[in-house]
């Protein structure tokens, strides 16, 4: 069951952690919870662990792997020089290569532009020093328990918080829980919606791309769309999909409460 929560509270996902789950935050959710249930919990530390990003790959996993090469770097993403080393990734992630660096090999000479752009979009991956640390050395993570990533921006960077936590969600197969879902969406995620893995926080719906709100609205109910301190308009379009029409008595109690704190299912 996937489950959004719009507004600046992000404390009502909670409720609806299972064991296990990947839990991805800036420490501010984190610090709010008991996890004293759940069978083996590992909290991240990229100083201590990492994991093989291109491990036990296939076409769908591929895709997402190229997702988040594409927003991490987005300049250039829709030239032709891009779409064909983006060819030659996915092909390569699909041979099973042993790790990161040797994914793409560089080019013989400048002239093989596409094998240029495919080496270069993985070297300045790993040109970053903490993704190299935890993308491109042995396995010292095990994604079977509930992980705890504590990803703080302003001490990792945007970028680097951005990677690690989409090349972790690409890894697990358990609920993934996004505080700031807005920060880390990427197309793939609504896979994790249509098999109701997700567990997201929206500040805003505006974070958003229309087809991500689409996917998430088309992927939860009324009873899993919690809003809880969120803006009037956010507020507005929940109450209709909760079954309120505009200008009803329903529709303005729900957005008052929305406003506030969580309206009653």
């Amino acid at each position: 069951m996937s489950v959004l929560a719009i507004g600046r509270d992000k404390t009502p996902l909670s409720h609806h952690i299972s064991d296990p789950a990947l839990i991805i935050d800036d420490g501010i959710f984190i610090d709010t919870l008991d996890l004293s249930g759940h069978a083996h919990v590992t909290v991240f530390d990229p100083a201590e662990h990492s994991f093989n990003p291109i491990s036990d790959m296939y076409d769908t996993k591929a895709d997402a792997f190229l997702e988040v090469l594409d927003a991490a770097f987005p300049q250039g993403q829709t030239t032709l020089t891009s779409r064909y080393s983006n060819h030659l990734i996915f092909k390569a992630l699909l041979a099973n290569k042993p790790r990161l660096e040797a994914l793409i090999q560089p080019p013989k000479d400048n002239k093989d532009i596409y094998q240029k752009d495919a080496y270069e979009k993985i070297e300045r991956l790993l040109l970053y020093r903490v993704l190299e640390r935890v993308l491109n050395r042995g396995t010292r993570l095990s994604f079977t328990g509930t992980i705890v990533m504590r990803l703080d921006p302003s001490l990792l960077g945007d970028r680097v918080c951005f990677v690690l936590a989409n090349m972790a969600i690409n890894q697990y197969p358990g609920q993934v829980v996004i505080t700031d879902f807005g920060r880390y969406a990427i197309p793939a995620h609504r896979q994790l919606i249509t098999q109701g893995r997700l567990l997201a926080g929206v500040n805003f719906f505006d974070e958003l791309t229309d087809e991500m709100k689409n996917a998430l609205l088309a992927g939860t109910t009324k009873e899993t769309r919690i809003p809880s301190l969120c803006n009037p308009d956010d507020a507005a379009e929940l109450a209709v999909h909760a079954g309120h029409p505009r200008g009803s008595e329903g529709h303005t109690t729900y957005i008052d409460l929305a406003i506030k704190r969580a309206p009653p299912a």
